[in-house]
């Protein structure tokens, strides 16, 4: 199932089905989405989705991480972990 971040209309779908998201899960999403084939690292992701919170705060992101991947529910993983590193969307 493909996976569409629409950046112009804040708007992301799930093969046909629109996946409603908040802002914050949406700009995790676009920030991931903007570096596609890349693993991006736990500190550059809350760098971009929440700059003011402290360096470290793994917590906010990987309970962020849980809620989209919940929402995007499709039997492809699109967001991949690398343990000890960070995220990614289409990475192999």
């Amino acid at each position: 199932m493909t996976l569409t971040v629409d950046a112009a209309r804040n708007r992301v779908f799930c093969g046909d089905r629109e996946v409603v998201l908040s802002r914050t899960e949406y700009r995790l999403l676009e920030c991931l989405a903007r570096h596609r084939g890349f693993i991006m690292t736990n500190n550059q992701i809350i760098d971009h989705v929440w700059p003011d919170a402290d360096m470290g705060d793994d917590h906010l992101l990987h309970s962020t991480i849980n809620r989209l991947r919940r929402k995007l529910r499709s039997g492809e993983q699109y967001v991949i972990t690398r343990r000890g590193i960070g995220y990614g969307i289409g990475v192999k």
